[in-house]
């Protein structure tokens, strides 16, 4: 279907179902295709985020709101030494991911030298 006020396709479809892998990044665009949308079921949901000053209690109700079927999930995180806590990650892949296969995370923590010679953040 077109809509002919702005010219983008829609459907009318109410259930999806997604038997394939899929990225995080392409739900906004099936959310926006299938406006009609109730239920949604995806099978395999690879989670790429770039996460800055997102603190883990925040990012802990993310996961367990919406990414408890995740079976893969790439970090990038950037200051944030809270997310660094192994413990706590152990935590929740053991009790809200149970699907998870991949867990890629990849931390900075940009530091740069003042003219004193110590050690500043960068914000």
């Amino acid at each position: 279907m077109i809509d002919d006020d702005d010219d983008h396709e829609y459907s009318p479809i109410e259930t999806l179902i997604i038997n394939d892998c899929i990225r995080l990044d392409e739900i906004n665009d099936i959310l926006s295709y299938f406006p009609n949308l109730h239920r949604l079921s995806i099978d395999y949901l690879d989670v790429n985020l770039k996460v800055q000053y997102l603190n883990f209690n925040h990012f802990e109700q993310l996961i367990i709101n919406y990414f408890q079927q995740v079976t893969s999930l790439y970090l990038s995180l950037r200051h944030d030494v809270d997310h660094l806590n192994a413990n706590r990650w152990q935590q929740l892949i053991l009790n809200y991911m149970k699907n998870l296969k991949i867990f890629d995370l990849y931390h900075i923590d940009i530091k740069r030298f003042d003219n004193n010679n110590s050690k500043t953040n960068i914000s």
